[in-house]
């Protein structure tokens, strides 16, 4: 009789529901314009990952432009390999992105991906907007809006795009200033 592995908790893809998904910036080298943020509790931890990280590596590529290139390096138990497939495809091991739009004067960013991920799983477009909404001083909300376009045949990729990716940033991100404010 073969032996099913189940994760801890019943749902079919980690999320920042399941519990605390704390996060903690463990390298920030502002010289060599790279951030790493790691998963210290919660999400796929629960999943049998013993590691889960997030790097982003800013690349020049000219005056006042640069390309993101994000990894996510992780190691998971052996008897749970199976749930690494969990993983959304929008966040899977690599993927290049570009600011498209910075308007500082209205707090607004768009980024495209251009290589990698949803890119590669039948998406024409996929775009983050992000503004920020100053409610009063040192303080402001952040709507985030994911557009994307997707090829018909692919129309079924769209349930993996995961909103918790960018809250669990957001999340990241006020730790951070919080701490270092």
């Amino acid at each position: 009789m073969a032996t099913t592995h189940r994760p801890p908790h019943s749902s079919s893809r980690p999320t920042s529901r399941q519990g605390n998904n704390n996060q903690k910036f463990t390298e920030v080298d502002n010289e060599n314009l790279v951030k790493e943020v790691d998963i210290i509790e919660g999400a796929f931890l629960y999943y049998g990952f013993n590691f889960y990280q997030i790097c982003f590596e800013n690349i020049v590529t000219g005056e006042n432009s640069c390309l993101t290139r994000t990894t996510i390096p992780f190691d998971v138990k052996e008897k749970y390999v199976a749930y690494v497939s969990l993983i959304p495809i929008g966040t899977r091991p690599s993927y290049l992105e570009k600011f498209t739009m910075v308007e500082n004067e209205n707090l607004v960013r768009e980024v495209d991906r251009v290589e990698g991920a949803f890119l590669d799983y039948g998406f024409n477009l996929f775009r983050i907007r992000f503004e920020n909404i100053v409610t009063v001083e040192y303080l402001c909300l952040t709507r985030t809006t994911i557009m994307f376009d997707v090829k018909e045949e692919y129309v079924a990729n769209v349930s993996q795009v995961p909103i918790e990716t960018n809250m669990n940033i957001m999340k990241g991100i006020a730790a951070y200033l919080t701490a270092h404010n």
